[in-house]
């Protein structure tokens, strides 16, 4: 999925697990023709495996079993949910999916504009995210559940502010310390964080041109890092406004 001029675009075929004709593969003739329409008989596939999922002559090599399990893989708990769906075209389905997808942008950057008042930074990195995300060709389902916690946190705001206000009266110069180191601490672990980022791609680099056995770490991609050292990010400066708000607040007490 992409976003051309403004307007999401959405790049995908549907493969029928059991063919819609006799001549297709995997073709079962005791199924009813609503239920082959149903979304739990259809696939989502870039056009490349779409051709060969929906020919006759590689049915051997997608067996029902195989594309079943492709489909449980991707759906996950949502599965049921989709199963009785049903899909008259792939024009319909697209719709269905920018419906879905430019709501959920919407209500993102709705959310990220409540917390702007409060830190401008926190807001301008979220939505720096949010449009690596929705900008690229496929969504990345780890960044998109990221992104959906950011968001039903900031939907909290009002109340979160108002316990803020709150806990002002009766907090002590200690625990505005605590707060402060917190936030140090939080800022020296995105640095170090980086620094180890860094210095794994160096490090797959320098063997991948020496010829030496590459080291396979456990992370899928650089953006997971990036992810991860942005979330370390963004706690800090909620810290960070955090103990602002409260000096404010306590300055305002004591000045009244």
């Amino acid at each position: 999925m992409r976003f051309i001029d403004g307007e999401p675009s959405i790049n995908i075929q549907i493969a029928h697990i059991c063919a819609l004709d006799e001549k297709g593969p995997r073709f079962e003739v005791h199924m009813p023709v609503a239920q082959r329409n149903n979304f739990g008989n259809l696939l989502l596939l870039c056009q490349a495996h779409h051709i060969r999922v929906d020919s006759k002559a590689y049915e051997h090599v997608y067996p029902k079993a195989k594309l079943h399990g492709w489909k449980r893989a991707r759906e996950g708990e949502a599965a049921a949910d989709l199963a009785d769906v049903q899909v008259a075209d792939a024009r319909e389905l697209q719709d269905v999916f920018t419906d879905v997808v430019t709501d959920a942008k919407e209500d993102i950057l709705e959310a990220i504009a409540r917390v702007e008042d409060i830190s401008t930074n926190s807001a301008r990195m979220l939505r720096s995210m949010v449009a690596e995300v929705f900008d690229r060709p496929r969504l990345d389902l780890d960044a998109v559940e990221s992104l959906e916690r950011s968001a039903n946190m900031l939907r909290n705001l009002e109340d979160t502010a108002g316990m803020l206000h709150t806990a002002t009266a009766t907090i002590n110069d200690d625990t505005v310390f605590g707060l402060q180191s917190a936030a140090t601490e939080l800022a020296d672990a995105v640095k170090d964080a980086e620094d180890v980022s860094r210095s794994l791609s160096a490090g797959t680099s320098s063997a991948s041109r020496g010829g030496e056995p590459q080291v396979h770490y456990y992370v899928d991609d650089d953006r997971r890092w990036q992810f991860f050292a942005r979330g370390m990010a963004v706690g800090a400066g909620v810290i960070l406004v955090i103990v602002v708000a409260i000096l404010i607040a306590r300055a305002t007490g004591r000045s009244g």
